[in-house]
């Protein structure tokens, strides 16, 4: 608890404050979203936007992506390290994962809140650019075995003084990013967005009083804390472990680079392990992740924000939504992690270009289903585990607007996953088709394919769900999505990272497997079919005219025993064609009848309650 002696607010203080300072997040996230250029902003929502304390705590966070919010005040206290001449109107870039940031991509925007000469507040967002100027065009070139390979890197540097751009920062991202116009208007969005939170909290203290909003931040975050102790003081003293394994990595050229040597630590898969420590009469949790793998010379490592988000978000999943996350919370958190582990401390000038997915997906999955270890209502399921290829950053040339053949005139990450599919299922609800990713945790909107056949030279053959795809349990995992498109005309470039092809998402508590993430290609062979080409789980693709990209995205690991679902439950999934009738005997042990008739389908009870029997039965037996 902090040692706060200020009077203590007033309660109907205590109740519109909060939802005062949630309303400028989220106009700040409406103005980011409705004046940025690039789809992966302005259409999948892929930034989240916060208020940090004077002081550099974590304080405010709208419902932005998890990945981006655990941590996004380590950009302020490094911040406040390298300054000592801050003045009203300037506005800090960040985009270094060596200064508080997650990975080079996603751009960092802090402009420091002055009110009688003081600094009350940070307004802060985080944004995933289209492009950040890698040699090759993407934006996780986990290829690259160092900093030097991942593009531009500006390590908290002031680019605005006296609300004016200082023009020679400026003039360096538009010459090294690839569409300088896309890349500044969405600094410009984002640069609006916290000039928007500063203005609103200006307003604010000219309302209620400096003193009175700082007496009332100490206060939340120390009622923050006092929640997340009740909360800790629910669970069980012990100690739990786990692991997981991400897919073996797949190395080619970055560029004009060498591929980087792919070391026998990580040959068959790339290893993760955690160890969590519950002490309910502390009130603490301990995550201890120092027994981990050396940094890889790759873009898979973690760097220490990622690291710390990671774990924070396993915890978080399995406390109570209430809570607020913020640095209260966070006080009863301790993360134990080493410099120079593929999860911990990156050991300069190690790559980080990945480390906001993939590993960062893995370890959320790691800490979060460890819980499961508890039993029932603890834990979740593994979710899927990695970016399907549908979520690759595309790029080419568009016969419809100004450039040469040649040349490249749209690059973008749109988010078509067919739903991302996905969601683990956990103690009483089934998993989400929306989930995406861990690391987005179900926040990133999914395009519109109408929108996107307009933006982009490209077109849908299908979008949908797979049948029999999803974990069974008696909470499912979700079911995978399927997606199916091509370029229009001119050759398209798909640069992609993906994962859970050879480790899918795993059931916990007798709960089952989901379908792998598959990529494939779709050509037409000499003999005039079309023929389905497996793609390795990570690449860059070029697709032809005439050809297409086949993805199946990963399904969500079910959570419990299927036998024990609800045989009403299985009847809607088999009448809406995510599971078939001889699913929902072989695996949920469920007869129905109808099975021709959607409208008329129903459970065979009797039936169902002896074919349930026999096979629990054979389950022992074995």
């Amino acid at each position: 608890m902090s040692n706060n002696t200020n009077e203590n607010v007033d309660p109907y203080l205590m109740i519109i404050l909060p939802r005062m300072f949630e309303t400028i997040t989220r106009e700040m996230t409406f103005t980011l979203m409705r004046s940025a250029r690039s789809g992966v902003i302005n259409t999948a929502r892929d930034f989240s936007s916060a208020i940090i304390t004077g002081d550099g705590k974590l304080f405010m966070i709208e419902e932005g992506l998890p990945i981006h919010l655990g941590t996004i005040h380590m950009s302020v206290q490094e911040t406040m390290k390298l300054f000592d001449d801050l003045t009203p109107g300037d506005c800090i870039f960040n985009n270094c994962p060596y200064t508080g940031n997650d990975h080079h991509a996603d751009i960092t925007m802090m402009v420091p809140v002055f009110f009688d000469n003081e600094i009350v507040f940070w307004t802060v967002n985080r944004a995933h650019h289209a492009d950040i100027g890698v040699p090759i065009p993407t934006t996780y070139p986990h290829q690259a075995t160092s900093i030097y390979e991942e593009g531009i890197h500006f390590p908290c540097v002031r680019v605005q003084r006296d609300y004016k751009d200082l023009e020679d920062i400026i003039r360096i991202c538009r010459m090294k990013i690839r569409l300088p116009d896309q890349w500044y208007g969405d600094y410009l969005a984002q640069v609006g967005a916290v000039r928007i939170g500063e203005r609103r909290i200006i307003e604010l203290c000219e309302t209620y009083g400096v003193e009175t909003l700082k007496n009332f931040t100490e206060e939340w975050l120390d009622y923050s804390e006092k929640l997340m102790i009740e909360e800790i003081k629910k669970m069980p003293k012990i100690t739990i472990e786990n692991e997981i394994t991400h897919d073996p990595p797949i190395m080619f050229a970055n560029g004009p680079y060498k591929p980087p040597a792919i070391t026998p630590a990580v040959a068959d898969g790339i290893p993760l392990k955690v160890k969590i420590s519950i002490e309910p009469e502390e009130a603490f949790i301990t995550v201890d992740l120092r027994d981990n793998i050396e940094n890889q010379p790759f873009g898979f490592n973690l760097c220490h924000a990622t690291t710390l988000t990671g774990a924070y978000t396993g915890i978080f999943n399995n406390l109570s939504p209430d809570l607020p996350h913020n640095e209260g919370a966070l006080r009863r958190i301790k993360v134990l992690v080493e410099e120079g582990k593929i999860v911990g401390i990156p050991r300069y000038p190690a790559s980080t270009a990945v480390s906001t997915t993939n590993i960062s997906d893995r370890l959320i999955i790691m800490v979060s289903s460890a819980f499961a270890k508890l039993g029932p209502p603890w834990g979740m399921a593994e979710g899927n585990p990695g970016m399907p290829i549908t979520a690759a950053v595309i790029s080419g040339y568009d016969w419809r607007y100004p450039g040469h053949p040649d040349e490249i005139n749209y690059v973008n990450q749109p988010m078509i996953d067919g739903g991302s599919a996905g969601g683990p299922g956990v103690y009483g609800h089934d998993g989400w088709v929306m989930f995406d990713i861990p690391a987005t945790g179900g926040v990133l909107y999914m395009d519109s394919l109408e929108l996107d056949e307009l933006r982009f030279p490209i077109i849908f053959k299908e979008y949908g769900i797979l049948t029999d795809s999803g974990g069974a349990g008696k909470w499912d995992g979700s079911p995978s999505g399927t997606v199916i498109f091509g370029p229009r005309k001119d050759p398209m470039i798909l640069s992609y990272v993906c994962d859970g092809f050879k480790f899918p998402a795993k059931g916990v508590l007798g709960g089952k497997s989901g379908h792998p993430n598959i990529p494939s290609k779709l050509v037409m062979s000499t003999t005039g079919e079309e023929e389905e080409i497996i793609l390795p789980i990570m690449g860059i693709e070029t697709i032809k005219k005439g050809e297409y990209i086949k993805s199946i995205i990963g399904g969500g690991g079910g959570y419990g025993d299927p036998l024990e679902r609800d045989p009403e439950l299985v009847k809607i999934r088999v009448r809406d064609e995510w599971v078939s009738a001889q699913k929902a005997r072989e695996v949920y042990g469920v007869i129905l009848r109808n099975i021709d008739n959607p409208d008329k389908i129903e459970v065979d009870h009797a039936a169902t309650e002896k074919l349930r029997i026999e096979l629990k039965h054979k389950k022992k037996v074995r």
